[in-house]
């Protein structure tokens, strides 16, 4: 289920899951049950060209936990979260849940 933490919080849990790596870090989509890492999440926005050449890039930090690279969920976008957050540091932003470590 997609939840409201900080940044922080949800590094620091990926840090203690996977460890210091954020390549590794994984996160599930609740809405496809697609596991995504770091890894996945920067080869998939590599193969991005246009968003690059327009000068609006998205990051890793962007993506991970936030947005799911295999189907169009957003964490942000689940009808059961408060909308009012809004994206920032030491903010809660919403979230998808950490896979399992064993599904690296």
């Amino acid at each position: 289920m997609t939840r409201m933490i900080t940044l922080d919080q949800l590094h620091d849990e990926a840090r203690a899951r996977f460890g210091n790596n954020p390549q590794d870090w994984a996160y599930q989509c609740p809405e496809c049950g697609d596991v995504a890492t770091g890894s996945d999440v920067a080869h998939a926005l590599s193969q991005r060209p246009a968003a690059v050449a327009a000068r609006n890039p998205l990051t890793v930090s962007q993506i991970l936990g936030q947005r799911c690279i295999a189907c169009p969920a957003r964490a942000r976008e689940f009808p059961h979260l408060d909308r009012a957050f809004v994206h920032g540091i030491g903010r809660p932003v919403a979230v998808f849940p950490l896979a399992p470590k064993e599904t690296q």
